[in-house]
């Protein structure tokens, strides 16, 4: 048929195909089925059309091959669990999606090169479930998000980790895609033939392809190689408090000289005192005004603990000794001193002993009036939930300043400032959230302007965010023209009718 017939008539070909290609069962246009799929944690306006869910790299080849010669569009995602983000919703109407949950493969696991090949459908809580049951000596990957999320998924969108792998993009080694127009893609040392299957570096000879894959629609990642690290011997968990913005300011300046010269063996996160509440508890509905974020004073008394301190951070330690532990320890304490004053040292712990996380999705439920669920799904409890993710530099006064704006212009628009913070050597990745109740009137309109209004503020300061949510798509930050040059003459060749993630590229 050729691309350029009706659109209707177009899908309704590619539909019957699908339903060859991969069997009846796994293709839906059910309403229900679509309904969920094109449903998110704040308002949402494209509509998907169809439900793919091939089971393995053939059927992903042919699911593409079809949009390909057809034009029709598809949209894919691995395990959809982009909560915060757009979940599993394309950026623009009239998608097929395109699920990667069926393959769900761990493919090969190298213990003493220490890493494991895995398809997208395999989710950390999957993972780690595998490694223990063969005994594994490695440390499965942490995420901060849902157990249920995908490894692959969180790898291409730069998710952050917890503890070794804070930056899981960058444990990424190899990848193998398959492109819109049929060519399947392998890179590095994976595309060589005869090499090991446990890559020794994540570029081969030759400019690297790898970077290509992430944040965008090139192609559709069906394996990916990662390394991970032998669990540690011992872990400890280190909590500080800074008070206010110069204390905060001076304890971004000493993590840095930290995390410069102290590379691994410690990780820190930092969260504003409203962020650690909503990770712990539930707005207190009946006890203050519901229709405006509640005051600072009122956190701080449910804190008492924390004596009035507005940041907390947690800092984790890791090494093969308790007196390993004790020289970060005391490395820690020498460098905060100043703006923080004591440390409190829970007691070490078994490094293979790394719990899954629910810190995420527990706070989601922030405004809900019902309980987090057993069974915790955002998008189905009508949770509201955006991520706005900028990067600040890594020098206390300018990021310290910046985050005051960015808490003053979130009350303004009737929201808690709730803000989490992920030091670096160099650069600190803000999470900022809006969480509210969708179920309440306006509420999502209220997001959709506060995200707006905080997007021009960070903008404007040059604080662009490190990975794009569906409600940013439409207002990316302007890219170099000869880098956007280079990507359009990329995706042209690769996608040539447009069909892999129309929107997704920020090319057109």
């Amino acid at each position: 048929m050729d691309p350029t017939a009706p659109a209707s008539q177009a899908f309704g070909a590619a539909l019957a195909a699908w339903r060859t290609a991969i069997g009846p069962e796994w293709v839906s246009d059910a309403a229900e089925a679509l309904e969920g799929a094109s449903r998110a944690t704040f308002a949402t306006t494209a509509r998907v059309r169809a439900v793919l869910q091939p089971g393995d790299q053939d059927q992903v080849a042919a699911c593409l091959g079809i949009a390909h010669r057809l034009g029709v569009p598809v949209y894919p995602v691995s395990a959809g669990r982009n909560w915060g983000y757009g979940s599993r919703v394309p950026p623009r109407d009239g998608s097929a999606l395109l699920s990667l949950a069926r393959l769900d493969r761990v493919v090969n696991v190298h213990e003493e090169l220490a890493c494991v090949t895995v398809e997208p459908g395999v989710t950390f809580a999957r993972l780690a479930e595998f490694l223990r049951a063969r005994g594994s000596r490695l440390l499965p990957p942490l995420t901060g998000a849902s157990p249920g999320a995908s490894v692959v998924g969180n790898a291409l969108e730069r998710g952050l980790g917890k503890g070794p792998y804070a930056d899981l993009a960058a444990r990424v080694c190899a990848c193998e895609a398959v492109l819109p127009n049929g060519q399947v893609v392998r890179t590095g040392f994976a595309g060589l033939p005869g090499a090991p299957a446990a890559p020794p570096r994540a570029d081969g000879p030759g400019p690297s392809l790898q970077g290509l894959f992430a944040q965008g629609s090139l192609g559709v990642v069906t394996r990916m190689t990662l390394w991970l690290d032998p669990a540690p011997a011992w872990r400890q968990r280190v909590v500080f408090l800074l008070r206010g913005e110069p204390e905060l300011a001076a304890g971004i300046d000493a993590l840095r000289g930290l995390l410069q010269r102290r590379p691994s063996g410690v990780q820190v996160e930092l969260m504003n005192d409203y962020r650690f509440l909503a990770q712990t508890r539930q707005f207190p509905y009946g006890e203050v005004d519901a229709a405006a974020p509640l005051p600072r004073p009122w956190v701080q008394s449910a804190l008492p603990w924390a004596g009035g301190a507005q940041w907390v951070g947690c800092a984790t330690l890791w090494g093969e000794s308790k007196d390993e532990l004790a020289l970060g320890r005391r490395a820690l304490e020498e460098r905060l001193a100043p703006a923080a004053g004591g440390l409190n040292c829970e007691e070490p712990t078994p490094g293979w002993e790394a719990p899954e996380s629910h810190d995420g999705i527990r706070s989601a439920y922030w405004r809900k009036r019902a309980p987090m669920p057993a069974d915790p799904d955002p998008d189905r409890d009508g949770c509201g939930v955006v991520w706005l993710t900028p990067v600040l530099p890594m020098l206390g006064a300018a990021a310290a300043g910046a985050l005051a704006a960015v808490e003053h212009e979130m009350q303004a628009h009737g929201f808690e400032p709730t803000l989490a913070l992920r030091p670096g050597p160099r650069g600190l990745q803000a999470v900022v959230a809006l969480l509210y109740d969708r179920q309440d009137p306006g509420a999502d309109a209220r997001a959709a302007r506060c995200h707006a209004a905080l997007r021009g503020l960070l903008d404007g300061r040059g604080l662009y965010p490190y990975r794009l949510g569906l409600m940013d798509l439409d207002t990316p930050p302007a890219r170099d023209p000869g880098s956007a040059a280079l990507l359009a003459a990329l995706k042209a060749w690769a996608d040539p009718q447009g069909v892999l993630a129309p929107g997704r590229d920020l090319l057109d």
